[in-house]
């Protein structure tokens, strides 16, 4: 099996509460043997990695409309806004990223997004810093530090040949 997706076929096949034997080679070529016994979400795991989450992400989403409705003309509005846009989109998907792995491009840009915004707001809030009031261009540039961490990252992702290489 080379792809999550082969994972999961393989894994369909099989009932709950079964257990399996899972078969790891590493990259020298060594074979470790496991077993696994397949089971359910329990709830308590459920309301921990989904609900909270995602609860959490539908007060971010309604910060960000409600910010946005009244400050929509004012950089900090829009700079809230995107900032709790991205909160939102990052907790939203993290259920995704410890189950199927769908959207982890999409978590990984939004935990970007949302840090580079959160530079930015700290340049306007509580009051705007006398440089970027002159230079307008200075709030975005906490944007430069996110793109680049995120453009390391975004190809080392689903590199299972070296699996820590974006920590790297």
């Amino acid at each position: 099996i080379s792809s999550l997706d082969q994972l999961n076929e393989v894994l369909r096949q099989f009932p709950f509460d079964r257990q399996v034997n899972v078969t790891l080679v590493s990259p020298t070529g060594e074979n470790t043997s496991f077993p696994v016994i397949l089971s359910r979400f329990k709830f308590s795991d459920l309301f921990a990695y989904f609900l909270i989450p995602f609860l959490i992400a539908i007060a971010c989403l309604a910060c960000s409309i409600w910010v946005f409705g009244f400050r929509r003309r004012d950089n900090i509005g829009k700079t809230f806004a995107f900032f709790t846009t991205s909160v939102c989109i990052a907790l939203s998907t993290l259920f995704d990223l410890f189950t199927t792995s769908k959207f982890v491009y999409g978590w990984t840009f939004a935990l970007m997004a949302a840090g580079g915004s959160l530079i930015c707001l700290t340049m306007m809030f509580p009051e705007e810093e006398k440089l970027t009031s002159r230079f307008p261009f200075l709030r975005w540039i906490g944007f430069i530090p996110s793109l680049v961490v995120f453009l390391i990252t975004y190809p080392t992702i689903f590199n299972y040949a070296r699996p820590l290489a974006y920590v790297q």
